[in-house]
């Protein structure tokens, strides 16, 4: 899943990615789980005990994000497998950064706390790019694009798509999609789930979680194009082994609503669920072929060959008539 041992030397881009995730992201994301407060401290915000669940819950998907990000940056060993690690050069520059700025504009979140990670995406973004563009032989804008890209490459013929692959790419998307637009508007879920009215930044950081599963769905779409298939394995591992724990561990410490959890739990575990098959069906798929063009072969002895002798005479050796006969 993680490729302790990959088949190839990490590139010196792959190594920063990976350990810059581990460390900005993972760190991070432990920081807000584990003590929200110590970000109101630093930053000069206050927190009310709705905004610290909130922000708990964004933890844990930076978490994941984490994850994620070294999942991808140990694939990126190889160059057909570049693109989703290359996608996170746009998805940091563009995306999260607009995100985050609309959260500025819209006094949504505390302004130090989205300056810091619009400083910190950007700056790892620019390296990122910096590193790749030293060690890329004729690199420019457009042998870059056409590294992120090169990935989709199969989703033009669907049936040589992996049933797996197919799969994260179609949740990608929906995710993607449906994230970026409870990011953008998180009133059009106050009423469905019957949550009490927002205050200070209690809907900004909610919009935070969602603004990091959009980007979560940004690299299902990216992998599935990839046909990383240990992403699917890494996608569902995440979801099962700490999401969904965590998620439950903070409703139970009364930090977020039944409501919000059984609406963020049920669709992790449902996505889930459904990787979970699609790779079944892959794995099943791969031994029907392998029982249709590698079959076992006939004894030799169970063979009938009574009417398909065939004398096999070496040359210059003489065999009487009679034994012929």
């Amino acid at each position: 899943m993680v490729s302790f041992t990959p088949q190839e030397k990490l590139t010196k881009t792959a190594l920063f990615t990976q350990w810059t995730a581990l460390i900005a992201y993972g760190g991070g994301g432990l920081t807000l789980l584990c003590a929200p407060s110590l970000w109101s401290t630093l930053l000069g915000f206050d927190l009310n005990r709705r905004d610290e669940g909130y922000i708990r819950l964004s933890g844990i998907y930076l978490l994941a994000l984490s994850f994620i990000y070294i999942v991808v940056a140990r694939a990126g060993c190889s160059r057909s497998k570049h693109g989703p690690m290359l996608s996170s050069i746009i998805e940091r520059l563009v995306y999260i950064n607009g995100a985050l700025l609309m959260f500025i504009f819209r006094s949504m979140t505390p302004l130090y706390f989205a300056l810091l990670f619009i400083i910190l995406d950007s700056t790892l973004a620019l390296l990122t790019f910096c590193l790749w563009l030293r060690e890329t032989s004729h690199a420019s804008i457009v042998v870059y694009f056409k590294e992120l890209f090169s990935s989709f490459q199969k989703c033009l013929s669907l049936n040589q798509l992996a049933v797996s692959s197919l799969s994260v790419q179609i949740i990608g998307v929906l995710q993607f999609i449906g994230a970026a637009i409870l990011m953008t508007a998180p009133t059009l879920i106050k009423y469905p789930l019957k949550l009490h009215p927002f205050e200070d930044y209690t809907e900004g950081f909610l919009s935070c979680s969602f603004l990091l599963i959009s980007v979560l769905g940004w690299f299902h779409v990216f992998a599935g194009g990839a046909e990383l298939t240990y992403f699917t394995i890494a996608a569902v591992f995440y979801r099962l082994s700490f999401t969904l724990p965590l998620q439950c561990i903070l409703y139970l410490c009364h930090h977020i609503e039944l409501n919000v959890f059984v609406f963020f739990g049920s669709l992790e575990f449902a996505v889930a669920l459904i990787l979970s098959f699609s790779f079944v069906l892959d794995k099943k798929k791969h031994a029907t072929r392998i029982q249709v063009f590698n079959p076992t072969p006939e004894p030799l002895e169970d063979r009938n060959t009574d009417n398909n002798v065939i004398d096999i005479i070496e040359k210059d050796e003489f065999i009487p008539v009679s034994k012929l006969s």
